[in-house]
């Protein structure tokens, strides 16, 4: 079980996304990977589209989603999961590549230099007490 966070490279004026609503490209694969790597050193990469950092007491597994009709990244998928808090973690990999951060439970994009906790806090109530 995760908490999700969707990056991109652009984002809507909007406070959650329309589904019409199309972002700019992250870039090519490995464009991509280099940027997250140089954002959260110690990255391991297992194929082209996955990559996962670990911190003290939590890890984020990257899935990188090119466009189905180009080799273009999109969207980088997160899975965040562990105890500790995710905001420093997502704090350095926004502010070394200048992306935008989505909480996926409810597609709001998340203020990096002042992030709410409640979806996460609301995430980790419901992980801990099934």
């Amino acid at each position: 079980m995760s908490w999700d966070v969707a990056v991109f490279a652009s984002r809507s004026d909007e406070a959650s996304p329309r589904a019409d609503w199309m972002p700019l490209d992250l870039g090519t694969m490995e464009a991509v990977q280099e940027r997250i790597s140089k954002a959260l050193p110690g990255t391991v990469w297992t194929d082209d589209e996955t990559g996962f950092w670990q911190n003290e007491g939590l890890s984020f597994e990257m899935s990188l989603t090119p466009r189905p009709d180009s080799l273009q990244v999109n969207l980088v998928f997160v899975r965040v999961c562990g105890n500790a808090n995710p905001f420093s973690g997502l704090r350095q990999l926004a502010a070394a590549t200048g992306w935008y951060l989505m909480d996926c439970s409810d597609s709001s994009w998340i203020d990096i230099e002042n992030p709410s906790t409640a979806s996460w806090d609301r995430f980790r109530s419901l992980r801990d007490s099934l």
